[in-house]
């Protein structure tokens, strides 16, 4: 579908993504995906007024059509965090330009993104698990400390352990033999050779 946009507002758009580029110093990557968001959401506005997207017109966004817009990219399947990162490529280009132009964009800047969950910490898995207990020592076995920063290390930046209140005071042996039992018990409920 193509993009129904007078060449003032095109302007904008470039304007606004080259003073990205120079003065923000954002990556490429970041100036495509934020070209992309506004692009989205300039051409869902032109489909929404039914006519050649104008300045003007766009000074006049409304906070319904904002959540008519939200309401549209939800109904595509967009998540949460992206449709939180696409607003926020919209209200940067608004910020900026109502600084420039001097108008008052309150009913965009006014929208705030959705809410998001955050996200369940996963386990580790048997294989992960596996490693985890090769990879510490007998020495390090003692240390709770070492035992977090060995577990931290090997989980993503999105899993971390923060402390290890009820395994601390257990014997090393304890503590393998319960995981080796755990890991034991999880290979044969999914039918994994131990």
């Amino acid at each position: 579908m193509t993009l129904a946009l007078s060449p003032a507002v095109r302007d904008l758009l470039e304007s606004w993504l080259g003073q990205l580029g120079s003065l923000a110093n954002r990556a490429d990557t970041t100036l495509d995906a934020y070209g992309r968001d506004l692009t989205d959401f300039l051409n869902f506005q032109a489909q929404h007024a039914g006519d050649i997207l104008s300045p003007a017109m766009l000074r006049d966004v409304s906070l319904g059509e904002m959540r008519a817009w939200m309401a549209a990219q939800r109904g595509r399947g967009v998540g949460s965090r992206s449709l939180a990162r696409r607003l926020s490529a919209v209200k940067s280009f608004f910020r900026w330009w109502s600084e420039r132009e001097g108008f008052d964009a309150t009913a965009i800047l006014s929208m705030r993104s959705p809410k998001h969950g955050r996200r369940l910490p996963r386990p580790l898995s048997v294989d992960g698990a596996k490693a985890l207990i090769t990879a510490v020592g007998e020495n390090d076995a003692r240390d709770c400390e070492a035992i977090r920063e060995a577990v931290n290390a090997r989980l993503g930046k999105t899993q971390r352990l923060a402390q290890l209140h009820r395994i601390a005071d257990m014997p090393r042996s304890h503590i393998g033999k319960l995981l080796k039992t755990d890991l034991r018990e999880e290979a044969d409920r999914r039918g994994l050779p131990d």
